[in-house]
């Protein structure tokens, strides 16, 4: 994540010609044990453009894999369809110790 965030925070920075940080000090991973958790974590993201104020909905941002998933149009990613089972506290993993 390191050589991530110092490889594009330079290039963004030197295209831009602005000085100062581009990403957070910190991230947080998070494990995805349950198809809800799968679920909820995309619509966080498919969200962010939105609470940012980039666009007014999920749709509207070009670089989002929401117009795929929700089959209205291709966007410019290819992403993959999920087929998870429709229960949200399935476990996308085996879990002998459950």
């Amino acid at each position: 994540m390191r050589d991530l965030k110092s490889k594009t925070g330079y290039d963004i920075t030197r295209q831009r010609k602005v000085h100062g940080p581009i990403w957070q000090e910190r991230y947080f991973d998070n494990i995805i044990r349950r198809v809800r958790d799968f679920w909820h974590k995309l619509e966080y993201i498919h969200q962010n453009p939105v609470e940012a104020g980039l666009v007014s909905s999920p749709q509207e941002w070009q670089w989002s894999s929401y117009r795929h998933i929700a089959k209205a149009q291709n966007g410019p990613i290819a992403t993959d369809l999920v087929d998870f089972p429709a229960e949200g506290d399935h476990l996308l993993w085996p879990a002998p110790w459950r």
